[in-house]
């Protein structure tokens, strides 16, 4: 057991090696180019051609194919003499290179005197979005107030030996057998007769690289894999399937052609217990179930207050997707509305626990119940109807998952913040919108899942 025990840390070590090494990769460089040909001439027709020489002073740096630019400095010096003074100095700097733009501040000397005034800029951001590296040109524009018609260095000159320093980060090809890193899934196990999405992820794959390309995999008889269409995400893919299949990531090295492949992920269906609200089993412990309303397959019944808690078995986090929702709803908008048949969310093990959710109306199109995750082993649900009117209920399957479980920050990611908390000391309010924590909390005007 030792040696065993022993072998996995050393295997372990040689991929967190592998991954550090393969991750660090990115080197950061930089090469300064001098300008050395002369004393530069300025425009005096610089402000009235939009801030722009007409006799722009050139410099070509050369970096590495497949470097990425991080930024650009330049220092240079002005000169002012004769009849100029330095506040008569303009100049800005633009690369002209493909994806290169302009400073857009104009820069000015200050002073009714002659002399030199040095200018020096740092990490400027008007290369990076340049790709493949190669001969980077970049103009230096410089002008003056002059009364001269025509770019000289009369009055105001750019001095000789002026400088650009441009950093980036060197990539390079891979060149032997990448790594497909771990790669773990939102759940395992599915029931029998049940689509299940799955939702895949890997991490410490060999990343960093020029020529790496990923492809999840699937295969569903032990041996014959294939491509999961249009999913090259290495960090997300999701699939959907009632039947017992298995998943990796394939990362390929397309300067080798070779191939490496992160652990196999088994997602297994069996056949699955069923579990009403409010049956013989008030505490179900199971990792793999299906849960019911109290009908069944058929409707529930009027005037019901019943619940039901699952645990699971592993210890790990539990998990409820809702494949359907029907229940009485009251049809009337508004947040504070009393639902006519609700099913409430509980996180722990007892409706004395922290309420998650509370659900009413009719799941359908993208209207639809989120997915419930726990905080722990546990979850609890009640649920109570009126003295009228049934409906089907619901059907959901309860599975684990290692997954944390939803926030409510996660319900208003694109929704715009009422104020910035940046400053602010204490804790936020634990009160939650219970009736419309997904798709109403955007629309109120709307019934959640759905309308009566």
């Amino acid at each position: 057991m030792t040696d065993r025990i022993s072998n996995i840390v050393q295997k372990a070590l040689i991929i967190i090696s592998f991954v550090i090494c393969a991750n660090s990769l990115i080197y950061s460089q930089t090469i300064s180019v001098s300008y050395t040909y002369g004393k530069g001439a300025t425009d005096p027709n610089f402000n009235a051609n939009c801030n722009y020489s007409n006799c722009p002073l050139s410099l070509v740096v050369n970096i590495p194919n497949n470097a990425s630019i991080t930024g650009v400095d330049i220092i240079y010096q002005m000169t002012a003499t004769g009849n100029g003074k330095k506040q008569d100095q303009r100049s800005r700097l633009k690369c002209v290179s493909p994806g290169g733009t302009s400073e857009t501040q104009v820069f000015e000397g200050s002073g009714e005197s002659t002399g030199t005034q040095t200018y020096n800029r740092q990490n400027l951001s008007i290369a990076n979005n340049i790709t493949n590296g190669g001969n980077i040109v970049f103009e230096l524009h410089a002008g003056k107030d002059s009364l001269s018609d025509n770019c000289s260095i009369d009055d105001n000159y750019v001095d000789n030996n002026w400088t650009i320093t441009v950093h980036y980060h060197l990539t390079p090809n891979c060149n032997s057998t990448p790594f497909g890193g771990i790669a773990v899934s939102s759940m395992n196990l599915g029931c029998a007769g049940i689509s299940s999405e799955i939702e895949l992820s890997s991490s410490g794959y060999s990343s960093n690289m020029n020529g790496l390309n990923y492809q999840w995999q699937k295969c569903s008889d032990g041996s014959n894999w294939s491509n999961m269409s249009g999913e090259s995400n290495p960090n997300s893919a999701n699939y959907t399937t009632t039947s017992s299949t298995q998943f990796r990531l394939a990362v390929t090295c397309s300067y080798t052609s070779e191939t490496g492949y992160s652990n196999v992920v088994d997602f297994t269906v069996e056949p699955c217990n069923g579990y009403i609200i409010g049956g013989a089993n008030s505490t179900v412990y199971t990792d793999n179930a299906l849960f019911y309303d109290s009908g069944g397959p058929g409707n529930y019944s009027n005037n019901e207050s019943k619940s039901i808690t699952f645990c699971s078995e592993s210890g790990d986090h539990l998990r409820a997707d809702f494949i359907t929702f029907n229940t009485e709803d009251n049809g009337e908008s508004g947040r504070y509305q009393e639902r006519y048949d609700n099913l409430k969310v509980w996180d722990g093990g007892s409706t004395g626990a922290f309420q998650m959710f509370e659900f009413s109306g009719i799941q359908s199109g993208n209207n639809i119940v989120p997915i419930v995750i726990s905080s722990g082993s546990c979850l609890s649900f009640s649920f109570s109807s009126d003295e009228s009117t049934v409906r089907a209920g619901w059907l959901a399957h309860i599975s684990t998952t290692t997954e944390n479980p939803y926030v409510a920050s996660q319900y208003c990611e694109t929704a715009p913040h009422i104020c910035d908390l940046n400053g602010y000391i204490g804790s936020t309010s634990n009160f939650y919108n219970l009736e419309r924590v997904h798709y109403q909390i955007q629309h109120e005007s709307e019934l959640y899942p759905g309308s009566a």
